[in-house]
């Protein structure tokens, strides 16, 4: 878990807002803007997903990768999106990866934890709680290490193609390949016959893309990250009347 804290100040050099660390998993990133250091409320922003949706009351941030594949986040410019004002305060907190190292970690582990303090009840009584127990019905999956410079600029002009939509099949790879990284090799198909699908005692339905991933770790993917995939990265890009699986 960490933590960096800036004050915005717009006199004199553009100031920059650069993560320290490159192993960064953004999906945890929370973003958060107060007023200043003394008053003021703190606003919670997202990273922009729509630049349509944009006006200049959007409290959104932007993420980069610069130099040294470290992040950058940045901020509206009064037209699309909020600006910073002076004495600002950034918090931004994430937490950080190492890569395929826990990959398959918890797999049917059972782990035992102990509070350090007592907690309250509903009475403000302090009570005492003995070991807890947790039983893990899956395992760490899906990380990998950041994607390569050569292969940021073979899937950057697809991933332009598609347009922030899911309409063909080569729009779902493009996607899959720009969001998800533990993939080895994907095939993505629908919207007609399947050669040999007769014998195979198998039938695929109109108005569903298929999509069969190949994982760098693990020889398939588990139920969870299934789930993952299908609602987190793909639905928000697929048109109505269309299923995956």
């Amino acid at each position: 878990y960490v933590k960096n804290t800036w004050t915005y100040n717009s006199q004199g050099k553009k100031q920059r807002f650069i993560l320290d660390n490159q192993y960064i998993d953004t999906t945890t990133m929370i973003v958060t803007v107060k007023s200043s250091k003394s008053t003021g409320t703190t606003d919670t922003y997202t990273l922009y997903k729509d630049l349509i949706a944009l006006d200049s009351t959007s409290q959104v941030y932007f993420l980069q990768e610069v130099e040294d594949g470290k992040y950058e986040i940045y901020f509206g410019d009064g037209i699309y999106g909020k600006a910073l004002s002076d004495e600002n305060v950034i918090t931004i907190e994430y937490l950080t990866t190492n890569g395929s190292i826990a990959n398959f970690a918890g797999r049917n582990s059972i782990e035992q934890f102990s509070l350090l303090t007592t907690i309250n009840d509903s009475n403000s009584s302090a009570t005492t709680v003995g070991n807890i127990t947790i039983i893990g019905n899956g395992y760490a999956a899906g990380g990998t290490l950041p994607e390569s410079v050569s292969s940021i600029k073979f899937n950057a002009p697809l991933s332009y193609a598609a347009q922030d939509r899911a309409v063909t099949a080569n729009d779902y790879k493009n996607i899959l390949l720009s969001n998800y990284g533990n993939i080895r090799g994907v095939k993505v198909w629908g919207g007609r016959p399947k050669i040999g699908m007769k014998y195979s005692g198998l039938q695929e339905n109109s108005g569903t893309v298929y999509i069969c991933i190949l994982p760098k770790h693990g020889d398939f993917l588990p139920r969870a990250t299934k789930d993952y995939v299908l609602k987190s990265i793909l639905a928000p890009y697929k048109i109505l009347g269309i299923k995956n699986e």
